[in-house]
């Protein structure tokens, strides 16, 4: 059995780690950054932890999705006829 879904799960997760790690280099930036920058940088924070909230969503569906089809293949039982 293919797994699917769990394969794409963990692919989101590592876009999700990538996205994470970036808001913590904008956020140290944000620490040091000239103030004509910062509302960018806020802007910026922002949309990562949105596009972050919504890759761990898909992530997390993904998983549902593995174990509703895995579930789906232990309930069904294959008779071989004699």
């Amino acid at each position: 059995m293919s797994n699917y879904f769990q394969e794409w799960a963990q692919k989101y997760d590592n876009s999700a780690a990538i996205l994470k790690n970036s808001i913590q280099t904008l956020e140290q930036k944000l620490k040091i950054a000239p103030p004509e920058e910062l509302s960018r940088i806020n802007y910026d924070i922002s949309v990562l932890k949105a596009m972050r909230r919504d890759t761990t969503e898909i992530a997390e569906e993904l998983r549902k999705k593995h174990r509703h089809e895995m579930e789906r293949l232990n309930e069904t039982t294959i008779t071989i006829p004699q």
